[in-house]
């Protein structure tokens, strides 16, 4: 052969060429038991580009098995090489200090032809080393844990056998799965060889790291702006994608949704030069723009952002707590307390927004804040401390935090007491603080109406009880508690109870206006009474169909929300125009419209007791019974609205014919409801006096809606639970 070699690059970075691991052919060799291969050498040699792109003009490379070759002319398009000239230089026998190559000839000769090469590298199944016991393995699957990478192999390996274990040079070692076949029994065309990568943590793939060309920067567009937009649409897609992963992680949408939020972070790499990292927005993103504001305002707008930044460290916590983007969410949120305290002139309190933060309304001016006002601040203090004991007592009673947790909780008691001059009593807040004003309503009616509310709450207590067990003393007891309601409902009403059929003085819930503001609002409440529920079906059965059903009905809430809204729905974040109204028109007489209302109502409570009863025994007489009423629930719908019930869609409501109920005593009941559902959970989550609390509750809910047409509005301190089940 010549002494000039033109030396052709393997033009795919990511295809390099396979070469195992034997001694060079020799008369002599030193170790007979190796054996021997023919390597076939020529003017035309095959390299890797990771390989290629080490070599330097004027330089002496060693090529293995060979000898040393002196470097010419390297020929290049952008990046890649794509043509080495060369000079043997086999003389020159210093191979200290050289690059080293490893290559492959190109020959025309059969016996040295090349052969098709794959191999298969398999990752980890689960990503995550340890998994918490309150973590959801199913999002730690790695849906992507085998990786095949196509090479080309010199014609020595053509005869190993199945089982063979080889080591290819700076490669690694592999295990032959399928050996090379010329011509398959099956298809009749040429079957590459199948090798599987053994990991043994020296596997060279440093090594191939491709080498790509440096995209030039990106120009016009102002890449804050654009930067921002996509961590926006980034930040809902990870929404999207835990929602789907809590129905069904394995399904379709959910592995197009994980794409869809892998190729976002992609391109807002590409536009911000850096990876993303929740809760860390781009530095160049636009703030809002000054308007003139009040610092009340801007205090506002600093203590919503805390909450919704609180609520990311605790998710963030509760996947991975020393994660390098919790460390990143943590700092923002004590840069954003900072910020508050430099604006507001005091320290960041849950449940306690800045004393400015009022609408614009044309309110009178406040008096100066008395010792009643100051009641009320310890009290909310104390309700949102109560929750992080709670909180802490579930993940670990005994430990250090939940100490001083309980310890801060009993010190603003203590405080409470001083200030106010008696115990703090959950649901009761100090005489002094503003209550909403009562409608006017006669006693009478007011009264039988809260009877017959009782009823129907008992009445799905006794059910829920005989689904379990007929025969306990519970549902004993709760059998005589709803004959004894409904005696004394007969005594004050003169008549036996009804169900569906009201007192004829109960009052009909009020129309609001149908202005977009307004709508934004109710749908907002809706959203976050919904979210409770599915956090509260969560807690019971994450897999029921009955969780399956609110987290279905939470997204359809969601998307009615952003069509009327125009913008997503951000948990602390009501609409903007969501101002009460400050008058209602004169009601007309009831017409059929309020018993359409109310039996769509009825359809409601009846739908979520099907679903829970589904979720026990599908096939349960209780569950049937349920469903028949359900049926001829809707059939009766049709038969008063002329149309199909629709979930979502009530009907128009008429107008009252009488003064609204007493809200705020049902609003007591149920905050009173709620403190002990949170005692009976701190005890036992999964104790029988939980499970009774809780439908207690729930149907304390339903029946404030079923009166007045609305869902419960989100306690003040809500947001300081929302991160806890998310």
């Amino acid at each position: 052969m010549g002494n000039k070699a033109s030396i052709r690059t393997n033009f795919r970075p990511s295809g390099p060429s396979v070469r195992p691991s034997v001694r060079r052919p020799s008369a002599s060799s030193a170790n007979a038991d190796i054996g021997n291969k023919d390597i076939h050498k020529g003017k035309q040699l095959l390299l890797e580009q990771v390989d290629a792109s080490l070599l330097k003009e004027g330089e002496i490379a060693t090529f293995v098995n060979w000898g040393n070759i002196k470097i010419g002319k390297i020929e290049k398009k952008g990046a890649v090489v794509t043509k080495i000239t060369a000079t043997l230089q086999l003389d020159n026998t210093d191979y200290k200090k050289t690059v080293k190559v490893t290559w492959l000839g190109d020959v025309k000769a059969d016996a040295g032809k090349t052969i098709p090469v794959v191999t298969a590298e398999y990752d980890h199944i689960i990503s995550k080393a340890i998994i918490g016991k309150d973590e959801d393995w199913k999002q730690f699957i790695n849906f992507d844990s085998v990786h095949y990478k196509k090479m080309v192999g010199e014609p020595a390996i053509k005869n190993v056998k199945k089982g063979d274990i080889i080591q290819i040079q700076r490669k690694g070692y592999y295990i032959v799965d399928q050996p090379w076949c010329q011509k398959s029994e099956l298809s009749g065309v040429e079957t590459p060889l199948l090798l599987i990568a053994i990991p043994d943590g020296h596997t060279g793939k440093e090594n191939e790291k491709a080498i790509t060309a440096k995209a030039p920067a990106a120009a016009s567009a102002t890449s804050g702006s654009s930067g921002l937009d996509i961590y926006n649409q980034i930040e809902a897609q990870g929404t999207l994608v835990r929602e789907l992963k809590t129905k069904d992680a394995k399904s379709q949408a959910t592995k197009d949704a994980i794409a869809k939020l892998l190729e976002l972070k992609k391109k807002y790499k590409e536009v911000t030069g850096s990876d993303h990292k929740p809760g860390s927005p781009p530095a160049g993103a636009p703030s809002p723009a000054a308007a003139p504001t009040a610092s009340g305002f801007s205090g506002l707008d600093i203590y919503n952002q805390i909450d919704s930044q609180g609520n990311l460290v605790r998710e963030l916590k509760g996947k991975d707590a020393k994660s390098q983007a919790t460390k990143d969410a943590i700092a923002k949120l004590l840069e954003l307390k900072k910020k508050y305290k430099e604006v507001t002139g005091s320290d960041h309190k849950p449940g306690s927004p800045p004393a400015g933060a009022t609408a614009p309304a044309a309110t009178p001016v406040a008096a100066p804040a008395t010792s009643g006002s100051s009641g009320l601040d310890i009290y909310n203090q104390i309700d949102a401390q109560g929750n992080l004991v709670r909180e802490l007592k579930t993940k670990d009673a005994k430990s250090q935090a939940t100490k001083d947790a309980i310890a801060k909780l009993l010190e603003l008691k203590k405080k409470y007491k001083e200030v106010t001059g008696s115990d703090h009593k959950p649901g009761n807040p100090p005489a002094g603080a503003p209550a909403p004003a009562a409608a006017p309503a006669t006693s009478g009616s007011s009264s039988a109406l809260d009877i017959y509310n009782h009823i129907d709450a008992q009445g799905n207590l006794v059910r829920e009880l005989k689904t379990k067990d007929a025969k306990s003393q519970a549902t004993k007891d709760a059998i005589v508690k709803l004959l004894e309601l409904k005696k004394k409902y007969k005594e004050v009403t003169g008549s036996d109870h009804k169900p569906g059929s009201p007192p004829a003085g109960a009052p009909a819930s009020a129309a609001a206006p149908a202005s977009s503001g307004s709508s934004g609002l109710e749908i907002y409440n809706q959203i976050e009474a919904q979210g409770n529920l599915v956090r509260e079906l969560k807690t019971k059965d994450a897999k029921s169909q009955a969780t399956k059903d609110a987290i279905a009905k939470l997204l359809e809430l969601k998307k009615k929300y952003k069509e009327v809204t125009g913008s997503d729905h951000k948990p602390g974040n009501p609409p903007a125009g969501a101002t009460p109204p400050a008058a209602t028109p004169v009601a007309a007489p009831a017409t059929s419209g309020s018993s359409a209302l109310d039996i769509y109502n009825q359809i409601d409570a009846q739908g979520n007791l099907v679903r829970e009863l589904k979720g026990k025994d599908a096939k349960s007489q209780a569950t049937k019974d349920a469903i028949a009423k359900l049926l001829e629930l809707k059939k009766k719908y049709k038969e008063v609205t002329g149309s199909d019930h629709k979930p979502g869609n009530p009907p128009a409501p008429a107008a009252p014919a009488a003064p609204s109920v007493d809200e705020a005593a049902l609003l007591k009941e149920i905050e009173a409801q709620g403190a002990a559902v949170r005692d009976a959970k701190a005890k036992d989550p999964k104790s029988q006096e939980s499970a009774d609390a809780i439908n207690k509750l729930l149907a304390l809910k339903a029946n404030f809606k079923k009166v007045t047409g609305k869902d419960v509005p989100a306690p003040a301190n809500a947001q300081s639970k929302k991160g806890k089940k998310k």
